[in-house]
């Protein structure tokens, strides 16, 4: 059970770290492209379908 925990502790750590290499290699800007355009996305989603409950079009 410890090993297990231990284990996954691991690979969460290999991740953020990975994480964190790419966001160095790259470079900011990319890593805040990318995260303001999941950003606006959701943003657009969310107008959409408060546009669609005012207009009456609740088929969506």
């Amino acid at each position: 059970m410890q090993v297990g925990i231990l284990y996954d502790t691991a690979k969460e750590v290999l991740v953020f770290y990975i994480c964190i290499l790419i966001y160095h290699v790259c470079g900011q800007s990319i890593f805040l492209l990318v995260y303001g355009l999941k950003t606006m996305v959701s943003i657009d989603i969310v107008m959409e379908k408060n546009y669609n409950k005012i207009v009456g079009n609740d088929f969506l």
